[in-house]
């Protein structure tokens, strides 16, 4: 039997693997993570959130260092509080993206500086069974998007 390499890095998401989708229970996940870590592997937790609305605990994983966000927009180095990587949208784009998602009765959502926007034509969030979702939803700051100064955005 062919021998495998050893794992060296943990790729893992948050909403619905280290979040439950329905509630904040993060009980042993902190703990788990730092046992990763401790055994030689890099854990890098991955988000479709802006690196302003990751649950605070998971900030105390021991010896985490890294975050991807904003759905892979931004590689973070959280030690050092750095920004490693980043692929942002050039404002006509992203105005374009905006304008259309409106028209298919979309929720345009963006980040800037860690912090999420919710554009203000979309409706008014509701009570949601998915518990990050809902969180995020009710946590976002609200926002004309496209009267925004877009300038390289990552929506």
């Amino acid at each position: 039997m062919e021998s495998l390499d050893p794992i060296r890095i943990c790729f893992c998401d948050i909403d619905g693997t280290l979040l439950p989708f329905g509630g904040k229970d993060l009980s042993g996940t902190v703990d788990a993570a730092g046992r990763i870590i401790d055994a030689g592997i890099d854990f890098v937790l991955c988000t479709g959130r802006g690196i302003g609305t990751i649950p605070k605990p998971l900030y105390r994983i021991r010896g985490l260092r890294y975050a991807i966000t904003g759905n892979g927009a931004m590689v973070w180095d959280l030690q050092k509080d750095i920004i490693l990587r980043e692929r942002r949208l050039d404002p006509k784009t992203a105005k374009a993206i905006i304008r259309e998602s409106r028209k298919m009765g979309l929720s345009p959502a963006g980040y800037q500086h860690g912090i999420s926007y919710l554009d203000t034509a979309c409706p008014e969030p509701v009570s949601h069974d998915n518990f990050a979702m809902w969180s995020w939803l009710k946590n976002a700051r609200r926002t004309d998007l496209l009267a925004q100064e877009i300038g390289r955005a990552h929506v």
